[in-house]
């Protein structure tokens, strides 16, 4: 567990997970096993400051003059802690505290990994994980508690298929009343800033405060076409994409589709009825620079919706994702803009999809192993590092290959100019060199072999030398 230094005590997301996965016992959510701490500085004496006076004050008297300087002086010996100004005392007492571990079962993989891996589930693997989640989720819901943060990343899975939840540190419970009645959706709001914006519900995305389990039901179905589809269903960069990529998928919804629609807060900042001259000249050729990967098929949001007068009409283009009738037929429940008319968890379990053929085994272990390398692990960082890797070591490749052409493009270049213009020929020398070399060295005579007076012959050369 990071603990973050510009903030003061314990975090909040490990409360939450601490608190929640101690609580729960399911064979789909994670098991926390033990948390452990490193010993730090808590069991030393914190900095004494001395005020202007020449007083001994310890930071936990949190009445002392706050002192003027930049910083004071130490005058306990036993501690070599240098002490700050007080707006720094928390970031001091963070610096003192020890390690949090969390130790949890161990999973290979999880499905965020296994898609970037491009890695292609089988219809009835995708049928077993949608019942092991689904089943998990309708445990939650059952104890009024909201994930508010399924994605792939967040669903670990086993060689043999077996399903774990995990990362529950934005859950949240929903209250109850002193009286044991139910609070009501008006009586609790809650933060919108929650689940990963490809797999946030429409409501959230315009401003809701007051929602119910059924935000996780969404992004289940944004899991489960994701599966289907070996990429991320819905891609947005902003609440504004996001709200695009869904419109264009799904249809535009209206007050009869979605009651209550024009009453979000982020409607009128979205879809502002004052800004009709600005609308009204906008048009579609203004997209926005970056092409969206998800949604069924539609273009790229258009730059000009900010202001624009209601939503813009789309129709409904999911049907022309290449998935089963079946799944079709889960995803009419799902992804319902009205959130009270979207199926549960359960509602989801007895839905057509899991009565047709391949039906999802009772036991996970009964399908084939993840078709995966053994001692092989496919998780959501290290794909990212290695997907890292890979990117920068094609760049390499890519800037000495430009470096190669570069140079055959100078080389050809000089040969071509060569070729059309040749050099001149070097212009003859001042002095130039004589005809022969004088002879310092005078040649010897040829040798006169003698001859024989009596015979008057030639003598042999081994004769006249005898």
């Amino acid at each position: 567990m990071i603990f973050h230094r510009e903030s003061t005590g314990f975090p909040l997301n490990a409360v939450r997970e601490i608190k929640f996965l101690k609580f729960l016992s399911h064979r789909s959510i994670v098991q926390l096993k033990e948390v452990v701490t490193a010993k730090g500085c808590e069991d030393r004496e914190l900095p004494v400051k001395s005020d202007h006076k020449g007083e001994t004050t310890s930071s936990s008297n949190k009445k002392a003059k706050k002192e003027e300087g930049n910083s004071s002086t130490i005058t306990n010996p036993t501690t070599s802690v240098v002490a700050h100004n007080e707006e720094n005392d928390g970031k001091d007492i963070l610096k003192l505290c020890g390690n949090l571990y969390f130790v949890f079962e161990y999973i290979e993989h999880d499905l965020s990994g296994l898609i970037d891996s491009k890695y292609s589930f089988q219809p009835r693997e995708i049928k077993c994980i949608m019942k092991q989640l689904f089943e998990a989720l309708e445990y939650l819901h059952e104890k009024r508690i909201i994930h508010r943060d399924i994605k792939t990343s967040n669903i670990l899975i086993s060689n043999d298929h077996r399903v774990k939840l995990a990362d529950f540190g934005l859950a949240r419970q929903m209250p109850y009343s002193e009286f044991g009645r139910e609070v009501t959706r008006s009586e609790a709001p809650l933060t919108n800033n929650v689940i990963t914006l490809w797999y946030r519900p429409p409501e959230l995305l315009l401003g809701a405060t007051k929602y119910t389990t059924s935000v996780d039901i969404w992004s289940a179905g944004c899991v489960m076409a994701e599966l289907e589809l070996g990429r991320p269903f819905m891609v947005g960069r902003t609440e504004l994409e996001q709200l695009d990529c869904i419109f264009r998928t799904f249809g535009s919804p209206s007050e009869d589709t979605w009651p209550g629609l024009t009453t979000f807060p982020n409607y009128d900042k979205f879809y502002n009825p004052s800004a009709a001259n600005t609308a009204n000249t906008t048009t579609t050729s203004s997209s926005s620079s970056g092409k969206s990967r998800g949604g069924g098929g539609g273009s790229a949001p258009v730059a000009g919706m900010v202001g624009m007068v209601g939503i813009p009409s789309y129709g409904n283009t999911v049907r022309s994702l290449p998935l089963s009738d079946s799944s079709f037929h889960l995803f009419d429940r799902i992804f319902v803009y009205d959130p009270n008319r979207r199926s549960s968890a359960k509602g989801c379990l007895t839905n057509v999809y899991f009565l047709t053929r391949p039906l999802a085994p009772l036991d996970p272990r009964e399908l084939e192993p993840l078709a995966v390398n053994d001692g092989q692990s496919f998780h959501e960082y290290e794909t990212k590092q290695q997907r890292k890797k890979d990117e920068e070591l094609k760049k390499q490749q890519q800037q000495q290959q430009q470096v190669l052409l570069d140079q055959q493009r100078i080389e050809e270049e000089q040969r071509r100019v060569t070729t059309a213009h040749p050099p001149p020929p070097p212009p003859p020398p001042l002095f130039p060199p004589p005809s022969h070399q004088p002879s310092y060295y005078p040649p010897h005579p040829p040798q006169q072999i003698p001859y024989d007076r009596v015979t008057g012959k030639r003598q042999s050369n081994t004769e006249a030398y005898r």
